[in-house]
């Protein structure tokens, strides 16, 4: 569309000259415009001129520095990945050595064990059994003076029983009910000194239950503490015949 333009400003730009030609060799004789002509054809297009022979290939340049930028924020823990397999079994280690304080405090606890296993089975062997504290009353019903009731008591590991507190004496009375006697021997005698009542370990006592102006030492024979049923302690004959109660200590 271009080209045609072209040459139609050609053929007016022609025409214009040619009149004034004209005009210039006839100045009488004026001659009017003539009719322009048809448009030619479109011409062919011209050549891109970004077209051009490429160069020749560079050389290659040399390698870029970088310096090492500072380490990203750690991020989330990823999750936890299956279990490994078993390790192989190791070696054997060398035998560890007891300290000679543990052996002994093992040993000392297995001897309280034993002990108070012993005190069970005593335990069991009895038909009437009451705890208190750390202590256990027990009978099989024996009625016998207050030195065979006292073998008896030793020859299974314990003692005439001797309330130290007013549960224990409190405890002792109810099984002197269950067994339907007024009184039973405790472990008491004033043998070594008259009128001073001690443990049959020597020792003073330290809890009495007396009633009241006892003891008193009856007839100048009464050397052996009791309990009555009622609670309360008098001094009784050794060889009086009445129920025996032993005790039995629990390690």
């Amino acid at each position: 569309m271009a080209l045609s333009s072209v040459l139609w400003a050609l053929l007016l730009l022609l025409y214009l000259v040619r009149s004034e030609t004209t005009d210039s060799q006839n100045p009488s004789c004026p001659v009017p415009p003539g009719v322009p002509g048809i448009p030619g054809n479109h011409g062919l297009p011209g050549r891109d001129g970004r077209e051009g022979t490429p160069g020749q290939k560079g050389d290659k340049g040399e390698p870029g520095q970088c310096e090492q930028g500072p380490p990203g924020k750690a991020g989330p823990t990823g999750p936890a990945g299956p279990p490994g397999p078993q390790g192989p079994k190791g070696e054997s280690g060398s035998p560890g050595i007891v300290p000679s304080q543990l052996i002994t405090s093992i040993q000392s606890e297995l001897s309280a064990l034993k002990a108070r296993l012993a005190n069970v089975e005593k335990v069991q062997s009895f038909s009437t059994a009451r705890k208190v504290g750390r202590k256990i009353f027990v009978t099989n019903g024996l009625k016998a003076m207050f030195d065979v009731g006292l073998k008896s008591c030793t020859d299974v590991g314990g003692t005439l029983a001797l309330p130290r507190n007013e549960d224990e004496n409190t405890t002792l009375k109810k099984i002197v009910e269950s067994l339907q006697v007024v009184f039973a021997f405790i472990g008491s005698t004033d043998r070594e000194k008259e009128g001073e009542f001690r443990d049959l370990r020597s020792q003073p006592l330290t809890f009495t239950k007396w009633r009241s102006g006892e003891p008193n030492n009856g007839y100048g024979k009464e050397h052996c503490a009791g309990i009555y049923v009622a609670g309360d302690w008098n001094d009784f004959q050794c060889d009086a015949v009445t129920s025996i109660i032993c005790e039995i200590e629990m390690a």
